[in-house]
Formats: structure tokens, C-alpha cells, sequence
């Protein structure tokens, strides 16, 4: 039996690799080699910026310039050699956490751990987030490590793992704490929980201590308009979102819960609590990667419980099985099917080439989410989607959105002079610019002060020669 078991992980390892190395291939074969994502490219502009001797304290393009509130380790492992890092270093705790995950389902439920950790590598969202240079990966991978640990009852070990996370990410960190909470309200003992709240403590005042000086940021939430659309389009793969949970996992995820907390009405706590999970990570994306986690091992509690429970027909069981794993396959191959249209693309990609290419410290306008793009090609950013002490926050935003929506040409010229603006980058997909209104509108009827200097089929450039500062 032990060597089935060893025989079953190793199949599932080769299979692990295998499904994070392919949008690899994928990328190199079909989009010229770009790497997946904008937090790829932040990492490798700020690792490169380590490499050269800057220590992170302030960064110059964000916004035309403002403090870099961030954890650095991260950063400081992908200076070590960027182009290589950002590209194999979320591979390499991908396969890592797939490992420890494993390790941990078998302590916790050794009957599951073979289909959870199957459930886990075919997920768009595992695959995805272990493609793309971010620090979250780093925390998890320690996370789940500290979990395993601490289930082992090596528990000075896991205080330690726990606490190393937060150098990765600190919100990562404040979970850990606030699980370890609920686990004290339980047992009736608060000594886990103290021990690390102190370590979340110590790390925050090391790493943040600047925070006395700047004050509380003024927004701690991106500026997302939730609506239920955009929820569940975010949430499940296929409905807009490259990299949500599939929907087969979704209602297994429900079954398996079900089955394991059907007493006393437990699973309605628990459905809250996913609910909620969900909510914030339409906000902060990464808690989609721990909640998969979470998810992976209720559905394969759903999948077990349907194998394993009485029905009246194994014929009708067998192909409801089917059904279901035909589906989960077919989620992963059209994740693959559509990574060479995950951002950025070669069209987009042109576009911040062609920027790079031009003299100048220059801001540029454009929407929030090419941010990191456009300052991976040198240029500051009117706007993008690192906010915190972002300097007049709420004044750009609603500067922003007065370019998008007016047709008064001293208002536009206004709001694009008091920001230096000089160079204007549209996303032809992006719904905000499709209508002839706004700064489209008048770029379009004001030749004489906006030029188009480059354009393909998805982006246009433009330059305002009505510019009232050159020199930025």
C-alpha cells in the first residue's frame, strides 16, 4: 500500500510540473515570450531596481512619484537574477505548496489527499497565480508549511514559518492570526494565538514603521465598483475572468462541505464564511489562491462522498462522475486554450515598447490596470492600481473620471496640464474609451493638439502637444 501511495503522489508531482510549465511554453510559442500578468512585471522592474543599488524606500513613476508601502523580500529573492526569478521562482513554490498541501490533507484526511492535490494542479487559478511573479505565492507556500508543522506539533517551528510569511506579505500574516484566534476561542487557550500576534506586531513595526510619519493610508480598499455582474464574472472561470474557480469545483466545494459539517447546521457558518472570503478577494485578488486551497480540499470531499454514499443506480453515479471530471478537464484546457490572451498581449506590449522608446521623463494617462506596464517601460503613471499614499488620491480619481466622461476641451486641456500629462494610452477594449465621448472624443476632434503617433488593433498612443510643462 505505501508504495501505491508513493507511486500515486510521484504521478501526481510529474503532473504538477507539467501544468505549471505549459503557459511557459505557451507564452514563448504564441506571445513572443511576454510574461503573464502585471505583478510579473512589477516584480521584475523593482528586482531590477534592487539590482542596482535602490533600496525600495520611494518609487519615482508611481503616480509621478510617492512611498513604496510594501513587504521587500520578496523583491530582494527576484534582484537575485530578474529575468530568470519572475519566471521559475513561482513555479518552484508551486511546486512546493502542491507538496505541502499533500503532506497536510494527509494528516488532516488521508482518504482525499490524492484527489484534492488532483483538483488542485488542474485549477486555472493554481496555474495561473504560480505563472505570475507575485509575492503571495512566497506567503502561501510558508503558510501552509507553518499549518503542517504546527499539525505535527512542532509548534516553535511553525511560530517561526508563520512569522517568516509575513515578511512576504503581512496581510497574509494578519489571517494566520485571526484563524489562530478563533482556534483559541475553541480550545480555550490563547497562548498560539499571542505568541504570533506579537510576531505580526514586531514585523509590522520593522517593516511599515514609516507609517507613524505618514499616517494611516486614506484608502485601504482599490477602487472597484462592485456589482454582482462583476462579482461572479470575477469569481468563475470562463464568465470574464481567466483565472476564477471553475464551476464544477465551485458546487463541489458546496457538496463537501455539506458532507462534513451537515450537524447542527454547521455548513451554514462555513458557507458565510467562503461567501466572505470571496467578497474580499474580489478586492484583494490573492485571497482567490488561499481560498483555493480551502476549496480543493472540499471538493474533493464532495467527489469522495459521492463515490462513496448509497445510490440507487452505480450506473447513474458512475456517469454523474464523469460529468463531473470531464468538467474540471475541461476548465483546464480552456485555461491553456486562452493564456496567450492573458495580459499582456503582443499588441499591448507594442504599445509600452513603443513608449519606452521615447525621450523623456513624461506622465502618461492611461487606464489603471496597464499601470505597471507603463512604468516597466520608465514613464511615470497618471494613475494605477497601487494606491496606497498615492498622492491626492480621490482628486485624480475624480479627475480621471471627468476625462472620461467630458467633451469640454479647456476642462480635459486643464486636468492634462496640472498633471504633466504628455503622452495618452487607449485601450480600444476597455469600455470607458469605446464610446465617441470624453478624452476619445476629443483626441479624435482636436488634431491640431493631439497627435497619433502609434496604433494597432487594440491600443492607440497619443501625444498632446498642448503640453503646458516639458520638464518634469
Amino acid at each position: 500500500m505505501s508504495l501505491n501511495v508513493r507511486y500515486y503522489f510521484w504521478i501526481l508531482l510529474v503532473l504538477c510540473l507539467i501544468s505549471l510549465l505549459v503557459p511557459l511554453f505557451l507564452r514563448t510559442t504564441f506571445s513572443n515570450g511576454l510574461y503573464i500578468g502585471e505583478e510579473t512585471y512589477r516584480s521584475l522592474r523593482l528586482g531590477q531596481n534592487i539590482r542596482e543599488g535602490s533600496f525600495l524606500s520611494y518609487d519615482d513613476l508611481s503616480y509621478g512619484g510617492k512611498y513604496l508601502f510594501e513587504e521587500r523580500l520578496w523583491y530582494f529573492l527576484i534582484s537575485i537574477a530578474p529575468g530568470f526569478m519572475v519566471i521559475f521562482l513561482p513555479i518552484l513554490f508551486g511546486i512546493l505548496s502542491f507538496i505541502v498541501f499533500y503532506l497536510l490533507v494527509s494528516e488532516i484526511k488521508p482518504e482525499l489527499k490524492e484527489i484534492a492535490s488532483l483538483i488542485l494542479i488542474i485549477s486555472p487559478t493554481f496555474i495561473y497565480f504560480f505563472n505570475i511573479a507575485t509575492k503571495y505565492t512566497a506567503a502561501l507556500f510558508f503558510i501552509l508549511l507553518g499549518f503542517y508543522l504546527f499539525k505535527k506539533n512542532k509548534f516553535y517551528l511553525s511560530y517561526f514559518i508563520f512569522i517568516l510569511s509575513g515578511l512576504f506579505s503581512i496581510v497574509s500574516l494578519l489571517i494566520v492570526c485571526f484563524i489562530f484566534l478563533y482556534y483559541s476561542l475553541k480550545k480555550e487557550d490563547f497562548s498560539h494565538f499571542y505568541i504570533l500576534f506579537f510576531g505580526f506586531i514586531l514585523l509590522f513595526l520593522v517593516q511599515f514603521y514609516r507609517v507613524f510619519t505618514l499616517g494611516l493610508p486614506k484608502f485601504l480598499f482599490p477602487f472597484k465598483e462592485f456589482t454582482f455582474s462583476n462579482f461572479f464574472s470575477f469569481l468563475i472561470f470562463g464568465f470574464g475572468n481567466q483565472y476564477g474557480i471553475g464551476v464544477f469545483m465551485f458546487f463541489l466545494a458546496l457538496i463537501g462541505i455539506y458532507c462534513i459539517y451537515n450537524e447542527k447546521y454547521k455548513f451554514l457558518l462555513v458557507y458565510l464564511f467562503i461567501l466572505l472570503l470571496f467578497l474580499l478577494s474580489f478586492y484583494f485578488n490573492f485571497i482567490l489562491l488561499f481560498l483555493l486551497f480551502l476549496l480543493s480540499f472540499f471538493a474533493a470531499a464532495g467527489i469522495y462522498h459521492f463515490w462513496n454514499d448509497p445510490w440507487k443506480s452505480d450506473v447513474f453515479r458512475f456517469l454523474t462522475l464523469v460529468v463531473i471530471i470531464c468538467g474540471l478537464l475541461f476548465v483546464n484546457l480552456s485555461f491553456y486554450k486562452g493564456v496567450s490572451e492573458i495580459q499582456p498581449k503582443v499588441n499591448y506590449f507594442e504599445s509600452i515598447s513603443f513608449l519606452s522608446q521615447q525621450e523623456g521623463d513624461f506622465v502618461v494617462l492611461s487606464d489603471s490596470s496597464l499601470g505597471e506596464y507603463i512604468k516597466y517601460a520608465g514613464k511615470k503613471t497618471f494613475i494605477d492600481n497601487d494606491y496606497l499614499y498615492a498622492p491626492d488620491f480621490d482628486i485624480r480619481l475624480n479627475d480621471f473620471n471627468s476625462l472620461l466622461i467630458s467633451n469640454d476641451i479647456n476642462n480635459t486641456l486643464e486636468i492634462l496640464g496640472r498633471y504633466k500629462i504628455e503622452y495618452i494610452l487607449i485601450d480600444k477594449n476597455n469600455k470607458d474609451y469605446q464610446d465617441e465621448k470624453g478624452i476619445l472624443f476629443i483626441l479624435k476632434n482636436s488634431r491640431n493638439i493631439f497627435v497619433n503617433l502609434f496604433e494597432n488593433d487594440e491600443v492607440s498612443v497619443w501625444y498632446n502637444r498642448g503640453i503646458l510643462h516639458r520638464n518634469i
